[in-house]
Parts: structure tokens; C-alpha cells; sequence
């Protein structure tokens, strides 16, 4: 369960992003009061890390989380205006407040809201993150963006690009129901006709099975030591 937040915009005052903080917080002890007055069935409870770009307020929101029996941690709110930002926050939460040390040591796991692309999620997980969530891969599947090459630093090919109405031939080295069936000829032709559902469910489906091998990947680079 993720309680009921007040996640303000990235361009919001330190003052206002202050009220904000607070106003969570109050909302998080009620959550969790009544969470753990419910019947305990397995479900969990995390506590939500707010604060956008301003380290005092994000570490304040992490001691706040961490006093409370929260199950897990969430970091939210405004997290940068690019990938750069967004580095530089959660390492902060994670390093700086001391998250991840915390974490670690009660062993409760660290989500990131939002956050789901390829090259951010393998960057995050080096900083102790366990989980993520996001639109990333279906949205970029909507607009005919599909992931392609290394699953460790993939690339892009948008079906839309004229270059593939002539390509008769299947994404090389994905074997995914789209990939196994459709030629990207097809695809660029279906995109063309304006069969623009079934574009997003064929790319959607290649997407998927591309961040399930992305994951894969980061579990077996845990394991051996080199992640």
C-alpha cells in the first residue's frame, strides 16, 4: 500500500514543498494507524519519501519514514527535471539520509515511483534501489518506439521512420510473439494505416518482453557480484 500523498510540481517554492512535506506526513500516520489496526494479511504498508530537490526536506521526510514501522520505503515527489537530477536526489536519499543504510539493515525494500526505463532503473539499483513502477514502456509503445540491441544499454527504433517499409525481415535477436511473427515492414505498415491499437499492443508486447529480459539481467549481474 502506498498511502494518499501531496506530491507537489517540480517548480513549486521550499516553503510550499514544506506544507506539502507535512501535510503527507500527517497523512502517512493516519494510513498507517489504520493500516495496522486492519487484519494482517501480508500486505504492506510503505512510507512515502517526499522533499523534491531540497536535501533538508528530504531528509527530514526520511527520519520521519524511518520512526515509523513503515514495511517499506517509497521514494516520490518531484524528482528532477531530467536524468541527471533524478541521480543526484535519489543518491542523496539513498546515501546522504542514510536510506539505504537503514533499509538494509531492518531489511525493508526501497521502491521508486515512476521511474521504470531501462537506463535509469539499472543506475538506481547500483544505489541499493530493490523496485520500480512506471508508464515508460507503454507509452513509448503507443508512439511506436520499440527497445532494442543490448538489454544492458538499449537502443530505440521508432516503426514510424520510413527506412522499414522495405525491411522484410524480424527484429534480429528478439524472439517475443511480435518479433517471431511480424516483420517490421509490417509493423511500419500497420503504423502507416492507421491500425494504431494494434501498432501499441504488437510494440507493447515486444517492449514488455524486452524489460523482462532487462530485469532478468540485473538479478544474474546481483548475483555475480558485478552489479
Amino acid at each position: 500500500i502506498i498511502p494518499r500523498d501531496d506530491p507537489p510540481p517540480y517548480h513549486t517554492s521550499s516553503e510550499e514543498l514544506a506544507s506539502s512535506l507535512d501535510r503527507t506526513n500527517r497523512w502517512m500516520d493516519r494510513s498507517l494507524e489504520t493500516h495496522r489496526r486492519g487484519p494482517q494479511t501480508g500486505q504492506m504498508c510503505y512510507g512515502i519519501v517526499h522533499g523534491g530537490s531540497v536535501p533538508s526536506l528530504r531528509k527530514a521526510s526520511v527520519d520521519f519514514c524511518v520512526s515509523r514501522d513503515f514495511d517499506g520505503f517509497a521514494i516520490g515527489g518531484a524528482l528532477g527535471k531530467d536524468a541527471g537530477e533524478l541521480w543526484n536526489i535519489i543518491q542523496y536519499v539513498m546515501s546522504g539520509a542514510r536510506l539505504r543504510e537503514v533499509a538494509d539493515r531492518t531489511d525493508r525494500p526501497v521502491h521508486v515511483l515512476g521511474i521504470a526505463d531501462p537506463w535509469n532503473i539499472r543506475r538506481l539499483v547500483q544505489l541499493g534501489v530493490d523496485t520500480f513502477d512506471g508508464c515508460f514502456v507503454t507509452k513509448i509503445s503507443r508512439h511506436g518506439t520499440m527497445l532494442t540491441g543490448d538489454v544492458r544499454n538499449p537502443g530505440r527504433l521508432s516503426i514510424k521512420a520510413g527506412r522499414w517499409k522495405d525491411v522484410h525481415d524480424r527484429l534480429e535477436g528478439c524472439h517475443c510473439p511480435t518479433c517471431s511473427q511480424y516483420t517490421l515492414a509490417y509493423i511500419h505498415h500497420l503504423y502507416k494505416a492507421r491500425e494504431r491499437e494494434l501498432v501499441s499492443t504488437l510494440v507493447s508486447i515486444h517492449n514488455l518482453t524486452f524489460m523482462t529480459r532487462v530485469m532478468q539481467t540485473i538479478r544474474d549481474d546481483i548475483q555475480r557480484g558485478s552489479l
